[in-house]
């Protein structure tokens, strides 16, 4: 696992990114096919924020995502982002199973009692920048196992594999440049 702190100017790029991604579905008129209530901003504001965090982890360009839906978000990587450092990667029946998912876990967004607890004890550190971790990848077709396959929340099934059943992140990067699974 790779910890990752992004600075202002890169919550800033990654806000306009997932500022950019909500307006583009507003003015397509997308409806949001995962169930999601709400504006949708704090979901693109995620996504680009750990697509950031893994792009620097990996020491890859991101590709800031905007009108790439479906495309890989990072080289030739999904990221998949969750808000609470406890959850697993989610797979989805729409994602391909020909690609390789990186998860990225962040409480900076996080609602649920103990990710509102750890993010006010950081912020009394001083530490008031996000924090991410990259935990590791998995393909997409190894990804789909009958026992991951949850619906949690009414949205519908998905896969949520355990961490413990990732690759170690750190096997992408090798002397700085990142190896094909």
């Amino acid at each position: 696992m790779i910890e990752v702190l992004l600075d202002e100017q890169e919550v800033a790029v990654a806000a306009y990114v997932g500022a950019t991604r909500q307006h583009m579905a507003v003015a397509k008129r997308l409806n949001n096919r995962l169930g999601h209530v709400g504006y949708g901003y704090d979901l693109h504001l995620g996504g680009a924020l750990g697509e950031l965090a893994a792009a620097k982890a990996l020491g890859l360009h991101w590709h800031l995502g905007a009108g790439r839906y479906g495309a890989a978000d990072v080289g030739e990587y999904h990221v998949r982002t969750r808000y609470d450092h406890d959850h697993d990667l989610i797979h989805r029946d729409s994602d391909k199973a020909d690609g390789v998912y990186v998860l990225v876990t962040t409480e900076y967004l996080g609602t649920n009692p103990a990710s509102v607890a750890r993010r006010a004890e950081r912020e009394a550190m001083r530490q008031v920048m996000p924090l991410f971790r990259v935990w590791g990848w998995i393909a997409g077709q190894d990804a789909r196992r009958p026992e991951w396959r949850k619906n949690y929340g009414g949205r519908g099934s998905a896969w949520f594999v355990p961490k413990s059943a990732l690759t170690p992140v750190e096997t992408l990067v090798c002397g700085g440049k990142v190896e094909a699974p």
